[in-house]
């Protein structure tokens, strides 16, 4: 196992990326990583890592993505995860604003974590948008066409590498952005003193944090290498 990617290890079984969120190691964006080299990077007992993993992998898997046919993982991407974004920044985006207003003088990391925060939620909306509109369909455009073995059109954009490699970028990108605002945050952790909207906001966003990590690994980790693959079987018409 030391051998293989963090990526590889989640992939294999989702439950893992419980092992890895705890020891903060990223699975979804910085997943192309080897176990035994996060372990040594993160300075922690690479016996013990491994140990608490195969504990995990020995458990049944409730949701093996890694089975699912390319569309049904694009819907439970789309059902699932775009649907939580969308509706997780429409309910976050008041309270944000209003802990910032009324906290950020005495606690002036939240003007920085609201600012990150409506970065994040402008780029994922355009994000999905492109996801949702251009690569998932040709994703199941190349499902179909290895199935029937038929020939296709070339895409405007010559390669689904190309769109891959402008979502992974941007994958990258907002799990820096979460990875800065878990900094500031104390880990989530809000203050003694902090009401129950502040509260509420740190664990809300927490739970934006782990379901993005989800969501990216699911494409980084297996649709995206899936439809790699996929376009070297492919004939194109043109």
């Amino acid at each position: 196992m030391l051998e293989m990617t963090v990526g590889e290890v989640v992939a294999q079984n989702i439950k893992s990326a419980e092992v890895f969120y705890k020891h903060k190691i990223d699975f979804c964006c910085k997943g192309n990583i080897k176990v035994a080299d996060v372990a040594a990077k993160k300075n922690i007992d690479a016996s013990l890592l491994i140990s608490e993993l195969e504990s995990i992998l020995k458990e049944k898997v409730s949701d093996d993505f890694k089975s699912y046919s390319n569309y049904d993982l694009i819907e439970d991407i789309v059902n699932k995860h775009h649907k939580y974004v969308t509706e997780s920044i429409e309910l976050l985006t008041p309270l944000v604003n209003k802990v910032a207003r009324v906290h950020g003088v005495e606690h002036p990391e939240l003007l920085t974590i609201k600012e990150l925060f409506f970065e994040s939620a402008e780029e994922l909306k355009s994000h999905m948008a492109r996801e949702e509109g251009v690569l998932f369909p040709f994703i199941n455009v190349l499902t179909l066409a290895v199935k029937d073995n038929v020939a296709i059109e070339k895409p405007h954009f010559a390669t689904v590498n190309n769109p891959i490699a402008r979502m992974m970028e941007e994958h990258s990108n907002e799990g820096e952005r979460f990875e800065t605002i878990q900094e500031l945050s104390n880990d989530f952790n809000p203050p003694e003193s902090a009401c129950n909207t502040y509260r509420f906001v740190y664990s809300k966003l927490q739970e934006f944090q782990k379901d993005l990590h989800e969501h990216i690994h699911k494409e980084n980790n297996i649709l995206f290498p899936r439809a790699a693959e996929l376009e070297k079987k492919v004939t194109f018409l043109n």
